[in-house]
């Protein structure tokens, strides 16, 4: 399943990909996360809106009462990321993935130094942290006050770059 618009919460599941595998997978980690769902409730209600009446009215959720805030603490790792680690690597850090961004001359770049500060308090995989202890390897979400993309190093670096050569 894929689409390239964002799906809503009224987007019927069939209509957009969504397939009866797809809806058994769906099903199994609803269950992991507490959730009383079935398949056959995908195919009687296709939209997430009616769905999430049907749980609503089964008290497996409140319907807009579901945490939606910044997380922290240990999380189960992902098929892929079981998969990535399996791999011992030498030195699994140096896995990354580097982009350049071009700018606009004009850039403010305190208002860019802001908008990158918030970022992490948004999306919790920028505090994801991976730490091997006991044969296993962990993944933590750190807390939104304890994560930064920028040191004071980096941003004055960035300052510097912007300033001087106006990218």
């Amino acid at each position: 399943m894929s689409t390239e618009q964002p799906i809503s919460t009224d987007d019927n599941f069939f209509e957009i990909g969504g397939d009866s595998i797809l809806s058994l997978q769906i099903v199994s980690r609803a269950r992991e996360l507490g959730l009383q769902l079935t398949p056959r409730d995908i195919f009687e209600h296709q939209t997430i809106a009616g769905l999430a009446r049907v749980l609503a009215s089964a008290g497996s959720i409140a319907v807009n009462e579901i945490e939606q805030g910044p997380i922290s603490g240990d999380v189960v790792l992902t098929p892929i990321q079981h998969w990535f680690f399996e791999q011992q690597l030498v030195d699994p850090n140096h896995w990354n993935q580097a982009f350049m961004l071009s700018v606009r001359p004009d850039i403010q770049v305190d208002l860019l130094q802001q908008a990158l500060a918030h970022l992490p308090l948004h999306h919790d995989g920028l505090r994801t942290r991976f730490s091997y202890r006991d044969g296993h390897w962990l993944q933590t979400i750190a807390a939104p006050e304890s994560a930064r993309l920028l040191s004071s190093i980096g941003s004055m670096f960035l300052n510097i770059v912007v300033r001087t050569y106006r990218i």
